[in-house]
C-alpha cells in the first residue's frame, strides 16, 4: 500500500495546493457540479483569504495529491462560536487523477486528528445546500447538519462533528 503522509504546506507548496484545487474545481465544473469559480484559487487570491500556516497537503508516496485549509476561527459561518472550541475546515479537493480512492476520507480523519491535538471539540465546516454527492461524504463520516443559512450569497449547510 502506498504511503500516505498529511502535513503543513511550506511557502513553496502554496503554489501546489492552488493548482490542487483549480483541478478539482475545473473537473467538477466539467462534470456540471460547480464548486467553487477556478479563477478564485490561484495562491495569491487564496492566501489572501486564508492564513498561509492554514494549508495541509495530502501526500501519496511523492505525489501530491489532495489539500484542505484548517482555521482556528470561522465569524462568517460560525459567528456565534466559542474560542478555540472547534477547527473549521474549508477547500478540501482531491486532484482528479486520485478521486475514488478514499483520500478525502483520509484528509478528514487528518483534520480530526489535528482537532483532537490541538485540544478541539468539534470540527467544523460548510458546505453547498444543493450538493447532495458532496453532502453524503461528510454524512457518511458522522458529521452532523447544524444550521442552513446564506453567506456572501451562497445557500450553505453548516456541519460539526464532536471528536
Amino acid at each position: 500500500m502506498p504511503s500516505w503522509t498529511v502535513r503543513p504546506a511550506s511557502p513553496a507548496d502554496l503554489l501546489l495546493c492552488a493548482g490542487i484545487l483549480e483541478a478539482t474545481a475545473r473537473d467538477r465544473q466539467a462534470r456540471g457540479e460547480a464548486l467553487w469559480p477556478p479563477l478564485s484559487l490561484t495562491a495569491e487570491r487564496l492566501t489572501r483569504q486564508y492564513p498561509p500556516e492554514s494549508f495541509r497537503l495530502g501526500w501519496l508516496e511523492d505525489q501530491a495529491a489532495a489539500t484542505m485549509i484548517l482555521l482556528g476561527t470561522d465569524p462568517d459561518f460560525w459567528p456565534d462560536a466559542a474560542p478555540e472550541e472547534a477547527l473549521y475546515l474549508h477547500k478540501l479537493g482531491v486532484l482528479p487523477g486520485f478521486q475514488g480512492q478514499g483520500l478525502a476520507r483520509r484528509m478528514l480523519d487528518d483534520a480530526v486528528r489535528e482537532a483532537r491535538e490541538r485540544d478541539r471539540l468539534f470540527l467544523r465546516l460548510d458546505t453547498a445546500w444543493n450538493r447532495p454527492k458532496l453532502r453524503a461524504i461528510y454524512d457518511a463520516f458522522g458529521f452532523e447538519v447544524r444550521g442552513r443559512k446564506t453567506v456572501h450569497g451562497y445557500d450553505v449547510v453548516l456541519y460539526e462533528l464532536r471528536v
